[in-house]
């Protein structure tokens, strides 16, 4: 059996269970590649569902295809930390050629049916993308639901779908809605076969990038692959295989099913660390949920095993109640926005505050101060001259109050939800921590600027997740 877990070829045996490649049972017959050609895409996102959806390998593979960067892609829509608010344009660009089965014969029957799905799986590609893709996001910093839906109704004119090239156009209203609505973007992007190529840095560069694309793929691979059951391809005796690929639908695998599930779990899991670094309890059913989630995935992946072990036992779908749930997107409003902060030291990144990175050690300098965050992260703010105090947050503490010299020109004095503090003059009283919380610091270092002034506090203010936003029509 290949070690490989993806299909690379027509004709690869693939195991609709692990989601993974297998020897092949059925020899080609004949098979004829499309010519290779280019589409383009714009759509317009409010939830994590429609990026997905907006990310989708192909337009031209059947709905049931697989792509094969799938678990990229779910990783780059987390790391986009989306919130309730966001409004995120996708352009997205696939240079294909697809290769399809036009006939296949099986070149072993199974005499026993365990053995054979072990060494071959249950199914085999009969259809086959490859070329280049590339696909860039721009998240806007919305904060709030009528700022989300002004945004919105600006980029309407932007939306393109399956366009062979895409008009300059869609820069100008990218950034008009950023202008517009007084807000700003922020660029992330990714490209598959096409090596050694600089991606671009702003709108129009991206839209001249995306519709000279089919020129940068200079290293094609394997995009995406549909697969169907070997019975289709002549082989016999797989009944009970059948219906237990066929448990929660003819066009829903038990992978897809773990896949799915699994990706939920993770985006909640961001959510969590977010909540416990910042100690977040107001979401009172976000935990019930996650519990949920996990619950359901150890389910189906109790039933695959069982499968695996088994392939020719009957089975029954289980309840899976969290797949009624939707994708949660977090919901927070960060001051000051982190991209309007150019130009100035700014400690933490979005994916920081996404990932609920705070302070864990200040200290306090003659000429500023020097914080290092819990995940390492060391911030310097002009901490030069003799020290004035450390202070230690513990996981459980956060800070409550900071207070600066008139000038802003330093930090004199931190006192924490616990009533610990460092510095001049500090309240005898602890205080109590209530929203906004303040998780970091902006300002001067003494490498980015020379001389006093312009310090200031990051806080957040969290609400409960929103679950299952439906995707925005194209």
């Amino acid at each position: 059996m290949s070690t490989l877990t993806q299909p690379t070829a027509l004709y690869d045996g693939y195991d609709s269970f692990l989601g993974e490649r297998r020897d092949g049972a059925v020899s080609g017959g004949t098979s004829q590649p499309t010519d290779g050609a280019i589409s383009s895409y714009v759509y317009v996102c409010t939830s994590s569902e429609s990026v997905s959806s907006a990310l989708s390998v192909s337009a031209s593979i059947s709905a049931s295809g697989i792509d094969y960067s799938a678990s990229a892609k779910a990783t780059f829509t987390q790391q986009l930390n989306m919130t309730s608010t966001s409004v995120v344009v996708i352009v997205h660009t696939i240079y294909q050629i697809q290769t399809s089965a036009q006939s296949y014969n099986p070149t072993t029957q199974p005499a026993d049916v365990q053995a054979f799905f072990t060494q071959y799986g249950d199914s085999f590609v009969d259809e086959l993308v490859t070329g280049g893709e590339y696909y860039a996001a721009f998240v806007y910093n919305s904060t709030t639901t009528s700022e989300q839906e002004s945004i919105t109704a600006s980029l309407k004119g932007a939306v393109s779908t399956g366009a062979t090239s895409l008009s300059m156009s869609v820069s100008t209203d990218i950034d008009n809605a950023a202008s517009s609505n007084n807000v700003t973007y922020t660029i992330s992007q990714n490209v598959y076969g096409a090596t050694g190529v600089s991606l671009p840095t702003d709108s129009s560069g991206i839209i001249t990038f995306s519709n000279n694309f089919s020129q940068h793929v200079n290293a094609p691979e394997v995009l995406g692959y549909h697969v169907t059951g070997y019975e289709r391809g002549g082989v016999t005796g797989l009944t009970a295989v059948i219906a237990n690929r066929n448990l929660f639908g003819t066009d829903t695998t038990p992978a897809d099913v773990a896949s799915t599930l699994s990706t939920l779990a993770s985006t909640a899991d961001t959510i969590q660390a977010m909540y416990s670094g910042y100690q977040y309890t107001g979401d009172s059913g976000f935990a019930a949920k996650c519990n949920q989630i996990n619950a359901d995935l150890s389910t189906i992946d109790a039933l695959i095993q069982e499968i695996e072990n088994e392939v020719t036992g009957q089975n029954t779908a289980p309840s899976l109640p969290s797949l009624s749930y939707g994708t949660p997107v977090a919901s927070y409003l960060v001051k000051p926005p982190v991209s309007s902060a150019a130009g100035r030291f700014y400690d933490l990144s979005t994916s920081q505050i996404a990932s609920g990175v705070a302070p864990s050690q200040i200290s306090l300098t003659a000429g500023g101060f020097q914080v290092i965050y819990s995940d390492g992260t060391v911030a310097s703010h002009n901490a030069v001259g003799k020290s004035a105090g450390t202070l230690s947050i513990a996981g459980t503490d956060s800070i409550a109050k900071v207070e600066f010299a008139t000038d802003l020109s330093n930090v004199t004095c931190i006192v924490t939800a616990n009533g610990v503090s460092v510095g001049d003059s500090p309240p005898a009283y602890a205080l109590s921590k209530a929203p906004p919380t303040i998780i970091g610091f902006t300002g001067n270092t003494a490498t980015a600027e020379s001389g006093p002034g312009g310090y200031g506090v990051i806080t957040i203010s969290i609400s409960p997740a929103v679950w299952g936003r439906s995707p925005a029509a194209p």
